[in-house]
């Protein structure tokens, strides 16, 4: 009884120490995996210097309208790969520190769905880099942008759908159940 009493006293506690620990740790992750990825030739953020302008559509659909910006800095698909991945990880660092129990945050399913997110990630972000290289030689894709940036996005969406499927399957393989029961 007593020890249920401590729990729910601290419980608005842990859950704000959680949110603290896991906003912390996300930027510090992404920072991290944003340097790895650099070091290896992937390139996250793109920096410009000067700042470069650009057509933004600004406004819901009644009142939109085209609006001028600098932009000193921009996010690549690769970058963004990170992003998810950081997010991921910023999750399961928060249960962790919730509960102060890694038995219970990281069980065998848990642990199978961090691999997986940490082996497909880079596997995508690499993609992005390969899309985006090949995307600046093609010169058919700077006059018609939006058809091969929707093109893209198609082949990152087909591509985390057949890399899911295929670690389902391996998780299926080895007994795990992808999800909950």
């Amino acid at each position: 009884m007593r020890q249920a009493i401590k729990a729910a006293r601290f419980e608005r506690l842990r859950f704000w120490l959680a949110g603290a620990g896991s906003i912390l740790f996300a930027w510090y992750c992404f920072h991290g995996l944003a340097w790895l990825a650099r070091s290896v030739g992937i390139i996250p953020i793109v920096h410009y210097d000067p700042a470069v302008s650009q057509w933004l559509l600004i406004g819901d659909p009644i009142l939109q309208h085209w609006a001028q910006v600098r932009v000193s800095e921009d996010v690549t698909p690769a970058g963004y790969a990170l992003v998810f991945l950081s997010a991921v990880l910023a999750y399961y660092v928060a249960r962790l520190i919730y509960h102060l129990d890694f038995a219970k945050v990281f069980q065998r399913r848990d642990r199978w769905i961090i691999a997986g997110w940490i082996i497909g990630t880079p596997l995508i972000a690499a993609e992005g880099h390969l899309l985006l290289r090949l995307l600046s030689e093609f010169s058919l894709a700077q006059q018609w942008p939006t058809l091969f940036a929707t093109a893209t996005f198609v082949v990152f969406l087909v591509s985390a759908k057949l890399f899911s499927d295929l670690w389902e399957w391996v998780m299926r393989r080895n007994r795990v159940h992808p999800t909950l029961p």
